[in-house]
């Protein structure tokens, strides 16, 4: 039965087509997820470290979701969080944990819920108060990043939209003052900033992949000047 199963996958394997676009060090899970993981219906299941994003978090890859990602196609929450539980590993291996932070994307869904606002409140007080905190956001068909650091929040727009998400940043700022009112800063008043200098997506998919490429420059910056690299006025 196994050779007749091992001959089965080498079959699959065999007629699979792949993407010409798909980089050459990704076909092999390419053709894992066109053949095998379609065949199957199965999807790649992964528990999270609860350290990720302070919460349980069970991530389901699905079909779809490898080859959208392997085919530049839009990419959802469940792919943007499975780079952020890499990008994770890179820091706690940096010895940097308590430099940077992550927040569930799945969790941002309808943000105005009275348990978001827990979740970020106690996630702010994890750590030290001067923490990066990336937490990338939909408001609707793309993505964007939010980043709180101390009394600073940055709004990261790959379309570099003026546009104000007026129920995110009221619930992203009203958070702020309950971590600031909780942790006996009272007086510090969160500001919200947008960077329009970043790097823009060239055309209309790209924003999933733009988002995760902010965190990653970030990360592996020295002297964290990207408030100053990708500067922008204080909205108003």
């Amino acid at each position: 039965k196994k050779i007749r199963k091992n001959d089965f996958v080498k079959s699959l394997f065999d007629k699979a087509e792949v993407n010409p676009f798909v980089p050459k060090r990704c076909k092999l899970l390419y053709k894992h997820a066109t053949t095998i993981i379609k065949h199957t219906s199965e999807a790649i299941t992964t528990v999270l470290d609860d350290k990720v994003f302070g919460v349980h978090r069970e991530l389901f890859i699905l079909t779809e979701n490898v080859i959208d990602l392997l085919e530049m196609h839009k990419i959802g929450q469940g792919v943007i969080a499975a780079y952020m539980a890499h990008l994770h590993e890179v820091v706690t291996k940096r010895n940097e944990f308590d430099t940077f932070a992550f927040i569930d994307p799945a969790a941002t869904y309808n943000c105005e819920r009275s348990d978001f606002g827990s979740y970020l409140v106690n996630r702010l007080k994890e750590g030290k108060t001067d923490r990066i905190f990336f937490m990338p956001y939909n408001p609707g068909q793309y993505w964007i990043l939010t980043i709180i650091w101390e009394d600073d929040i940055y709004i990261l727009d790959p379309l570099g939209k003026l546009v104000h998400y007026q129920a995110w940043e009221n619930s992203v700022i009203n958070a702020v003052k309950s971590f600031n009112a909780e942790t006996g800063r009272a007086n510090k008043v969160p500001k919200l900033k947008l960077l329009s200098g970043v790097p823009k997506q060239p055309g209309g998919i790209e924003c999933g992949y733009y988002v995760m490429r902010y965190m990653k420059e970030i990360i592996n910056e020295d002297t964290f000047s990207f408030p100053t690299k990708w500067a922008a006025k204080t909205r108003k």
